[in-house]
């Protein structure tokens, strides 16, 4: 509802302006528009009786020379499989229409799209009675964030934006390892998103590094967990933000205990593909 991740402590960490930091992609003035009309040659290569499966457009896609054509089929791939992932791998032909604007993808507000497509999917999620669900978008921003956050004496994840190529699968395996119990939460000015929330708009302030990666400006880091000065240190409590952290992609937050090993290969396929999301929306 407040479109955050909430922890204990009153600790409210906003999530849509730290996408672009996450990511890296772009934040554009062009909306990503669902439903657009396609013609029916494009609609037919990917929606005809059977939608296509995200995994065999992947395979597919590396036999395509021409630009355009593949520039469609990878926003088609990569939509399905990383940045508005649903239940299946199928692609989603709602996004056709945008995916074909090939001239005009890096104008787009992709980081608004993800994070409208995500947080939707969690409402979704948490009004549904099932037993089990599955969770609906990039839930690797909010893993990202949440690693990044993290407060202990013997773990430390190096500056530098865009944050998916600098939290490691190695990052992913030491917090999935750690009772959530056990971690305390750094406040946002002492993160490495400190720069970017004062520079009002959730832009990156400086492309690459964060503007104070030469030096240790975290004096915090450095302390103990078990510090319990509330003014300088958050408990992570097992709630709702918690709980979600810990799904990865399309798995269910209600049996996430069980979930450790996928979260931590789903976290590393998607810091791969997001970095070539992010070199490929700049290029073109």
């Amino acid at each position: 509802d407040t479109n955050a991740l909430e922890f204990g402590g009153g600790l409210s960490i906003p999530v849509r302006p730290l996408v672009k930091s996450v990511l890296g992609i772009p934040s554009g003035p062009i909306q990503v528009v669902q439903g657009l009309h396609v013609d029916y040659g494009l609609f037919s290569q990917y929606c005809t009786v059977k939608f296509k499966n995200a995994r065999k457009l992947a395979e597919e896609m590396c036999s395509i020379t021409e630009e355009e054509p593949f520039c469609i089929a990878f926003m088609m791939t990569i939509l399905a499989i990383y940045l508005a992932p649903n239940t299946t791998v199928l692609v989603n032909r709602s996004f056709l229409g945008a995916a074909q604007q090939v001239g005009s993808l890096k104008q787009m507000d992709w980081c608004g799209f993800v994070a409208d497509y995500l947080f939707k999917g969690i409402r979704e999620f948490k009004e549904s009675d099932a037993p089990f669900g599955c969770l609906k978008g990039c839930v690797h921003i909010l893993s990202v964030i949440f690693i990044d956050l993290v407060k202990h004496a013997a773990f430390e994840v190096p500056n530098g934006f865009p944050r998916l190529g600098f939290v490691t699968t190695e990052h992913n395996k030491w917090v999935a390892s750690h009772p959530f119990g056990s971690l305390l939460v750094r406040r946002l000015e002492e993160s490495v998103y400190a720069p970017v929330l004062n520079n009002g708009n959730g832009n990156i302030v400086q492309v690459g590094e964060c503007a104070d990666s030469d030096t240790d400006t975290d004096a915090l880091s450095n302390q103990s967990a078990t510090d319990n000065d509330q003014n300088n240190q958050h408990p992570v409590s097992p709630g709702p933000g918690s709980l979600l952290i810990v799904t990865g992609l399309e798995t269910s937050a209600r049996s996430a205990g069980t979930n450790t090993l996928f979260f931590q290969e789903a976290a590393n396929n998607c810091s791969l593909l997001g970095l070539l999301l992010n070199r490929f929306l700049h290029k073109f």
